[in-house]
């Protein structure tokens, strides 16, 4: 009998996996990491820009209440209110421009059940100036 039989190397490993192209669940990561610094930064972008627009009110507002003291001229302060209220209510609902008398109320009390406007103190915007 002969000894000699086949000659057996060594086990021979597989290469190690390359990082590129990544696996399918790093693409759905990364396609899911995209999406959510996109949603992140339109909130921020839009967060900003109603602060801008709060501020912008806010300075309007003290402007018209220096320039029409309550004591002193409470018509031209009012007027003045109607004025700030009807250029806010153009930037969100440009058919409000239109309104007069009390759809102009019913529009700024909106679906608010106390309706301040139509039937409290907001009623001044129709008498006062």
């Amino acid at each position: 009998m002969s000894t000699a039989g086949p000659v057996l190397r060594d086990i021979h490993l597989p290469p190690a996996p390359s990082w590129w192209p990544p696996a399918p669940g790093w693409w759905l990561l990364a396609v899911l990491l995209v999406f959510a610094v996109l949603w992140l930064l339109r909130r921020w972008r839009r967060r900003v820009r109603l602060q801008r627009q709060r501020e912008l009110l806010r300075r309007e507002w003290q402007r018209a209440w220096d320039a029409h003291p309550p004591a002193r001229e409470p018509a031209a302060l009012v007027a003045a209110l109607s004025l700030l209220l009807r250029r806010s209510a153009r930037r969100y609902a440009p058919h409000a421009l239109s309104l007069q008398g009390e759809p102009w109320l019913d529009f700024l009390d909106g679906d608010d059940a106390a309706q301040p406007f139509r039937r409290g103190p907001g009623r001044l915007l129709l008498d006062g100036p």
